[in-house]
């Protein structure tokens, strides 16, 4: 995963919310989400978001592959998983895991 310094994932999400021009209460209206959720996400006092209202997120949210690159290995630092799109592919490919596997033996 690359490295993006001290960022965190909510700290990303309300720089992309502004860089779109949202507002909280636009954004959360949008995604169907409460303006209080929403916020505590942005401020890292709750998790950001299940699995297809994040995917939504990054539709509203990310204009390049880079920031949704970021945003899926921020989410996944914040959660201690791996990015849904590398866990998706693994689970889509099951002989990717016999390769890796066979890498860590």
């Amino acid at each position: 995963m690359r490295s993006y310094n001290q960022t965190s994932c909510g700290t990303y999400i309300a720089e992309l919310r502004k860089e779109k021009g949202y507002t909280l209460k636009a954004l959360a209206k949008n995604m169907e989400v409460s303006v209080s959720f929403l916020s505590d996400v942005e401020r890292g006092r709750r998790k950001p978001f299940n699995r297809a209202t994040f995917k939504e997120l990054m539709v509203l949210l990310c204009k390049t592959k880079e920031q949704r690159y970021k945003l899926l290995d921020l989410r996944a630092r914040y959660t201690g998983g791996i990015p849904i799109d590398i866990e998706e592919y693994i689970i889509a490919n099951p002989q990717i895991i016999i390769e890796i596997r066979d890498k860590i033996e």
